[in-house]
């Protein structure tokens, strides 16, 4: 009988526990304030990828986020790559971001990491997205979603 007692006792307060203390930990889930405000820099690195800079340039470019620069870093391209590149900043030459475009030559290349540091080198921005040539924003609001994670 006691062994009874103290098992309905330590299953009393485990319950109010789990039922009043950490119920409000499990539910809880913030949701990301879309920082529209801080300035970014996005980093793109393309060898050969002219098709894909196609699709990837016209959503950098719908991107609703205040304050953004776009640097393109071309890793020794053999394709028609750095000229999209350079159509592309020709195309939008007033938009509210900025292009920097940085050519890598055949003889300078040292692979995806060395233009990556290249980029980032010539980020003007704190915060830095890096993002491959073959990938696509998800919404219009990339950008913004991305820092939103930033603490």
């Amino acid at each position: 009988m006691l062994l009874l007692i103290a098992f309905c006792v330590v299953f009393f307060i485990q319950s109010y526990f789990y039922l009043f203390l950490f119920r409000k930990y499990t539910s809880f889930k913030p949701s990301p304030d879309l920082d529209k405000t801080s300035s970014v820099s996005i980093v793109v690195c393309a060898k050969n990828e002219s098709e894909n800079l196609k699709n990837l340039l016209s959503g950098l470019a719908q991107q609703e986020h205040n304050s953004f620069e776009l640097i393109l870093v071309d890793d020794a391209s053999t394709d028609d790559s750095l000229s999209q590149m350079y159509l592309f900043e020709k195309a939008h030459l007033n938009s509210a971001f900025n292009i920097h475009i940085i050519p890598i030559s055949q003889a300078d290349s040292k692979g995806k990491k060395a233009a990556l540091e290249k980029g980032i080198l010539a980020a003007q921005n704190q915060y830095i997205l890096l993002t491959d040539a073959d990938c696509q924003p998800t919404s219009k609001r990339w950008a913004s979603h991305m820092l939103a994670h930033f603490t």
